[in-house]
């Protein structure tokens, strides 16, 4: 641990290593004018911003510092620059306004089932084929082992689809749990 960073402590249960896996969150909006995309960037990420005030423990990383000991470690940077960790977590990709096959209309009819959002495609931008994730598992869709190395805590993605957007956020299990998640998501 280095002079800029604290490390987040975490509760016995959670810092157990039967915990290593993200939860994936998409909320999808509908959002008919990608002309106005920067306008909901800007938002997004100031919310961002202000999340990152109230848990700053979400610009961090898991980490298994000892593989041995099986526990996991949290650490974060203190101070936080707020908004430099927004742009950071906090990513996008407009690539996808004119694929039909993400249309909002037609994800609505099939009730935003997961099936038809892959991960492949709406992954967070930090957590997709990050170098601490095993070599089968480039979305971090299962257990980490965290042998590659830290994982980051938290990210968040906006993919503009014809007609819709859809925000992905990932939260390691270890640092939040559904209840957490609701917290953060207010």
């Amino acid at each position: 641990m280095s002079e800029n960073e604290k490390e987040l402590s975490l509760s016995f249960l959670d810092g157990q290593s039967h915990i290593r896996t993200y939860g994936r969150y998409y909320i999808v909006f509908p959002f008919p004018d990608t002309t106005r995309a920067d306008e909901a960037i800007n938002s997004l990420r100031i919310g961002f911003k202000e999340v990152l005030k109230q848990f700053p423990y979400l610009a961090g990383t898991i980490n298994m510092p000892f593989i041995a000991s099986d526990c996991l470690q949290t650490l974060f940077p203190d101070p936080i620059d707020p908004e430099a960790e927004a742009v950071r977590i906090f990513t996008v990709n407009l690539d996808e306004t004119t694929n039909t096959d993400y249309h909002y209309h037609t994800l609505k009819r099939t009730y935003f089932s997961p099936e038809n959002l892959p991960s492949k495609v709406f992954c967070p931008a930090s957590i997709n084929n990050h170098p601490g994730l095993d070599d089968d598992d480039p979305y971090a869709e299962r257990m980490t082992s965290l042998k590659r190395g830290p994982l980051p805590a938290f990210a968040a993605h906006a993919t503009f689809i014809p007609e819709g957007l859809v925000l992905s956020i990932w939260f390691h299990h270890a640092i939040t749990d559904g209840s957490g998640n609701a917290r953060i998501l207010e």
